[in-house]
């Protein structure tokens, strides 16, 4: 999900100033995105640089096609769909590296691109950066095996690890929009959470799926995907356009 940081309905330039408090949270965001990356592939050698270049491909088109949410929260897209595949079927440091690419492609490849300014591409990357961090370390924690085909071994672990990604997302999303907004954080809360919760248990199935499938059949298997991607795409813009009304500033 990418945050509109106060840009108006129009597109343009901000309609109020970035407050120091969202500068200081983007730099921090930054620093830590940073360091989790370097930690991550400190002695990390890709295994299947392939599959890497597959992913990243498709992370860049699937970020691009985004709905937007709420002049406050901003837009998603079905890029969380290949950064959850890419982290059941790649590893952590990999879907990290998905992960920044798909914020960059909401930011500089989406239809609203003219109504980013650069802190709210800076925050995307390192979002997703430290999003996708946190749902590897999930991945594990819940006991996480590519090399099995087992539910508790593959299925449960990813979809503990969408649930991580899930939740830190949108609490970094409701976090950064009402530090910019003034509005109450529950509400933005439940706007980040609501319209996202299809495409984040729907790309947890699908990531194993194409995780099995890419394994026992080849990269062919990611063709077949694409009608079930887009059928998560419009479910997701369903969602979307079924939004309440964006709230108004807490007093």
């Amino acid at each position: 999900m990418a945050v509109s940081f106060g840009t108006d309905e129009r597109g343009g330039s901000a309609a109020m100033p970035i407050p120091l408090s969202v500068t200081c949270l983007v730099g921090a965001a930054a620093v830590l995105a940073t360091l989790l990356l370097v930690t991550a592939w400190a002695g990390h050698r890709v295994a299947a640089p392939i599959d890497l270049l597959v992913a990243a491909l498709a992370v860049l088109v699937a970020g691009s096609r985004t709905l937007r949410v709420s002049d406050l929260v901003g837009t998603v897209s079905i890029g969380s769909l290949v950064v959850l595949a890419s982290l059941v079927h790649l590893g952590t440091p990999e879907a990290c590296v998905i992960g920044a690419l798909g914020g960059l492609a909401a930011m500089v490849l989406s239809p609203e691109r003219h109504r980013r300014p650069s802190a709210a591409m800076i925050f995307a990357v390192a979002s997703l950066v430290i999003t996708a961090w946190v749902a590897g370390q999930a991945f594990v924690l819940a006991g996480g095996l590519r090399d099995t085909f087992s539910v508790e071994g593959l299925a449960v672990p990813a979809f503990v690890a969408a649930t991580a990604y899930y939740l830190v997302n949108a609490t970094l999303v409701a976090t950064v929009s009402h530090l910019t907004s003034g509005t109450n954080w529950r509400e933005l809360l439940n706007i980040s959470l609501g319209p996202t919760v299809v495409a984040f248990y729907a790309g947890a199935g699908l990531a194993v799926v194409l995780h099995v499938a890419w394994r026992l059949s080849g990269a062919w298997v990611l063709i077949a995907s694409l009608p079930i991607a887009y059928a998560i795409h419009l479910a997701l813009a369903r969602q979307t356009s079924e939004q309440p009304a964006t709230p108004p500033p807490s007093p």
